[in-house]
């Protein structure tokens, strides 16, 4: 008899052991959601004045290049055709923080091309 109540309680306790670390773990994926932790997740400052984008959050699985993405400006040209005044000022191929998106123009949109993910869009205005 006590051997089954010994069981019993031993199954309770890893039952309860199992539903805490599920909350916990749906905790932490929805503060991930809520922070820059979406991969690729991306986010920019846009300066009206300075017609530019900056890259001010960045996280991903691995490094990002910049030819995984579709930059397009109110041309509605893809960045690297060479049919848009947009400028990526970077220390070179790969994204980082505080890399710019300069000459923006209209609408701006940016897509992650591996995912089709749609990381923004912004409208700068047309003067």
């Amino acid at each position: 008899m006590k051997k089954k109540i010994g069981i019993i309680i031993g199954s309770i306790i890893i039952v309860l052991i199992l539903i805490v670390s599920g909350f916990i773990l749906i905790s932490k994926k929805t503060e991930e959601k809520n922070g820059c932790e979406e991969f690729p997740y991306m986010k920019f400052e846009q300066d009206n004045n300075a017609k530019t984008l900056t890259v001010t959050c960045l996280k991903s699985e691995g490094e990002l290049r910049w030819s995984d993405f579709d930059i397009r400006d109110a041309y509605s040209s893809r960045y690297d055709s060479g049919e848009t005044n947009l400028t990526i000022l970077s220390t070179d191929e790969y994204v980082r923080v505080g890399d710019v998106i300069s000459n923006c123009w209209g609408n701006v949109s940016i897509r992650f091309i591996p995912a089709n993910i749609l990381i923004g869009k912004w409208e700068f205005p047309k003067v």
